[in-house]
C-alpha cells in the first residue's frame, strides 16, 4: 500500500513529480560520474535507465518525458564524444539513439502499466459495489 501513496502524491502534484525526475537523474548522474571518475566504464546507461523507470513507475506522464529529456541531455553532454559538449559526433549517433529510443519504450511501457492498474482498481471498485448490492438483496 506504501507503493500506491507515493505513486498518488506523486501523480498529484505537479511538484513532486517534476521534482522527483529532476532529483532521480541528478542522483543517476551523480553516480555516474562517480563511477565513471574511479575506473567503472558503460555504468551511465543502466543508472539513467533506473531513473527513468523509478519516475515513469511512479510520477505522470510530464515527470517521465522529462525524466527521458534529462537523461539523453546529460548522457549526451558527459558521457558521448566530445565530452560537455552538446554535439554529437557520427560514430556516437547509434548508441545515442539506442540509449533515447530504450528510454522512450520504458516510458511508454510504464504508462500502459500505469492505465491498467488505474482500470483494475476500477473495474474492482465497481465489483465490491455490485457484491454490496447483492448480499443486501439476499439478506432481504
Amino acid at each position: 500500500m506504501a507503493r500506491l501513496n507515493l505513486e498518488e502524491r506523486l501523480t498529484g502534484s505537479p511538484i513532486l513529480g517534476y521534482g522527483s525526475s529532476v532529483v532521480a537523474v541528478a542522483v543517476a548522474l551523480g553516480l555516474s560520474l562517480i563511477f565513471s571518475t574511479n575506473g567503472f566504464r558503460d555504468t551511465e546507461v543502466p543508472l539513467f535507465t533506473l531513473a527513468i523507470a523509478f519516475v515513469t513507475w511512479f510520477a505522470n506522464r510530464g515527470a517521465s518525458a522529462l525524466a527521458v529529456a534529462l537523461s539523453a541531455f546529460s548522457y549526451n553532454y558527459f558521457f558521448t564524444e566530445p565530452r560537455y559538449s552538446l554535439y554529437v559526433s557520427v560514430s556516437e549517433i547509434p548508441s545515442y539513439l539506442i540509449f533515447v529510443a530504450w528510454a522512450l519504450i520504458l516510458a511508454v511501457f510504464a504508462d500502459v502499466r500505469r492505465r491498467a492498474e488505474h482500470d483494475l482498481l476500477q473495474a474492482r471498485d465497481q465489483l465490491q459495489a455490485a457484491n454490496k448490492e447483492l448480499e443486501a438483496e439476499w439478506a432481504r
